[in-house]
């Protein structure tokens, strides 16, 4: 198994989720973030691990990947922008859970053993703003990135 087939096999479990269709669930496509406002949101970016270890100290070879995933909620208001990420970021993890203690991505000898924030929740705002109108604007998504631990083995 590679990495590829990891993120494609988490982009298939959470394109089936009620919250999210197929062309709001990409890999490494950040062009989503093109289609600002309500129309592209809510979506979720997995990307290409930033960390991995890959052992054979054994007679199977075991590699970890650090995958982030992140999920991403249009702004209408803090309080309501706030709540809607974080249902959804539940959602994701209750979908990871589902498989009990083992957390799994669909596909055999492959396990999710942690879900983890990489950070805080932040702003994404509108890029072509001049720094002036930056420091008053309201972000048009709410963001958060987070870490699954892939295990392969």
């Amino acid at each position: 198994m590679s990495e590829a087939s990891v993120q494609t096999a988490l982009q298939t479990l959470i394109q089936g989720m009620s919250e999210y269709g197929d062309s709001s669930v990409t890999i490494d496509d950040w062009s989503i973030l093109d289609n600002l406002g309500e129309a592209a949101a809510p979506f979720v970016i997995i990307g290409t691990s930033d960390t991995f270890v890959a052992r054979k100290d054994t007679v199977s070879e075991n590699t970890r990947w650090d995958i982030p995933v992140t999920i991403f909620e249009v702004f209408t208001g803090w309080p309501e922008t706030l709540a809607n990420l974080r249902t959804r970021r539940q959602a994701i993890i209750d979908l990871l859970n589902t498989d009990g203690t083992q957390r799994s991505v669909g596909t055999s000898g492959v396990t999710i053993d942690v879900v983890r924030n990489d950070g805080l929740i932040e702003g994404y705002y509108d890029p072509y703003l001049s720094p002036e109108d930056a420091s008053q604007a309201l972000p048009i998504y709410l963001r958060q990135r987070l870490i699954l631990e892939v295990e392969e083995f």
